[in-house]
């Protein structure tokens, strides 16, 4: 088996000429042959296995299928949102779906109208679609093929720093814009969003009151189970989307954004504006596509009146660089003001913190 070694070897040897992120997600996991696969490539719990008779068999395809692999990998469907008890089957064809709508190079794998189904839905639309369509975990192929995954927020912070470096050295290879846009709107900021929520707690908890065993009951200690809630907010966010704000910091603020229905919010409205309001998006969960306008001055008073205005949100998040005039603000709701870096963080913050009911933070590990 000798053989399927060494095209495994002459693949990652292009990768790394090439493919600088693919390469380095290769390379952080371990490869380990199993010639009992069904399958020529699988991933998983921090490897990548092939059977070394069907590399051999079909070396023709193995370059596309490991790529296929490496870009599952990237985007962590073995390591992220792997669902309870899943249908494998179906979770392994959603993952294929997804993978081809994106990939630049053949993947042999099928598209969504092949099942009769829409282009562009996210993973998780896919996979609904595909219980359907496999009530039953009939394929023991695709079975086998997603086995090893399950959720690995170690892996998956790792996964997120090959992906920050390649933005940070524009080293994307030869990754088309449309797949980096993919690959970034899953990377997960390291940020307390659970406290950023918390901020903007209301009396709605209760609809969103989950028992667990981790937590006495008062009444009865741990003859019953305990409750616990996640905060369930509405928000308002205003995106600066000025000349100075560059891609990288959009990519990061959508991040954000996306990251919140993870924990507990319902509906989030957001406002894109530089001298004044450009857009106006109702998001109902995460996104991954997202076309912006703008890129002008900024003036921050269009979306503090636009807060002022209404009632209906529990409290307004300010993504920007800090930079422009001071807003007037006549009123004391709740407002946070998220800075793209420490530095402009560091010297905006004072003025901010003046502003009737505000607060700043700033996002981590941003440059």
């Amino acid at each position: 088996m000798e053989k399927a070694k060494e095209i495994i070897s002459s693949i990652a040897d292009n990768l790394f000429l090439k493919e600088p992120l693919m390469f380095d997600v290769f390379c952080s996991h371990k490869l380990v042959e199993n010639p009992a696969l069904k399958t020529m490539f699988r991933t998983g719990q921090r490897r990548i296995e092939y059977n070394p008779a069907l590399v051999e068999k079909r070396p023709y395809c193995a370059d596309g299928l490991l790529k296929n692999e490496i870009l599952r990998v990237l985007m962590k469907h073995p390591y992220q949102r792997v669902p309870f008890n899943p249908n494998r089957t179906a979770l392994k064809a959603s993952s294929d779906v997804t993978i081809n709508s994106i990939a630049s190079y053949e993947t042999f794998l099928q598209n969504a109208s092949h099942y009769n189904l829409k282009e562009n839905l996210s993973y998780e639309e896919y996979y609904k679609e595909f219980k359907t369509i496999f009530p039953e975990e009939e394929n023991p192929v695709s079975c086998q093929a997603t086995e090893l995954w399950a959720e690995d927020e170690e892996m998956s912070s790792s996964i997120d720093q090959h992906i920050n470096n390649a933005a940070k050295n524009r080293d994307w290879g030869s990754i088309p814009g449309h797949m980096v846009e993919k690959i970034l709107a899953k990377r997960k900021i390291k940020m307390d969003y659970r406290k950023i929520l918390m901020r903007f707690k209301t009396s709605m908890q209760s609809s969103l009151r989950c028992l667990t065993r981790l937590k006495p009951n008062r009444r009865y200690d741990f003859d019953y189970m305990g409750s616990r809630y996640k905060p369930l907010v509405n928000l308002l966010i205003a995106v600066d989307s000025s000349g100075s704000i560059s891609n990288t910091d959009l990519e990061n603020f959508f991040s954000i954004i996306n990251r919140f229905f993870k924990y507990g919010t319902k509906s989030i409205k957001v406002l894109v504006f530089d001298m004044c309001i450009t857009q106006e998006l109702d998001f109902k969960k995460a996104q991954t596509e997202i076309q912006i306008t703008g890129r002008g001055g900024t003036d921050f008073q269009s979306v503090i009146d636009y807060y002022k205005k209404t009632n209906s949100f529990d409290g307004m998040i300010i993504f920007t660089d800090g930079y422009a005039p001071p807003p007037t603000i006549t009123y004391k709701k709740r407002i946070l003001w998220i800075l793209n870096n420490k530095l402009n963080y560091e010297e905006n913050h004072e003025w901010m913190t003046k502003l009737p009911g505000s607060s700043t933070t700033w996002i981590p590990d941003a440059v």
